[in-house]
């Protein structure tokens, strides 16, 4: 078995230097609040940009990495939308 990590806090980052990510696309999985959001939002046609927080952990790679980017999987412990 091998031991994973668990980065509760910044002071529990074990591996020095903090790691760099860059990303500039998500996907938010919404549960509750999801029918007046896309009224907001406009639908799929993306009338309106709402600023958003998000905090959770990145647990495991999702898919293939394509040469550009590669996803991965974020347990969401809370979403904050800024009015």
């Amino acid at each position: 078995m091998v031991a994973v990590p668990r980065f509760e806090s910044d002071s529990s980052l074990h591996w020095g230097n903090a790691m760099k990510l860059q990303s500039t696309f998500a996907l938010l999985d919404v549960k509750r609040g999801r029918g007046a959001l896309l009224k907001v939002v406009g639908g799929e046609t993306g009338l309106a940009r709402i600023p958003v927080t998000i905090t959770g952990f990145i647990t495991q790679s999702w898919g293939n990495d394509d040469g550009e980017s590669r996803e991965f999987t974020v347990e969401v412990s809370k979403v904050e939308v800024t009015p």
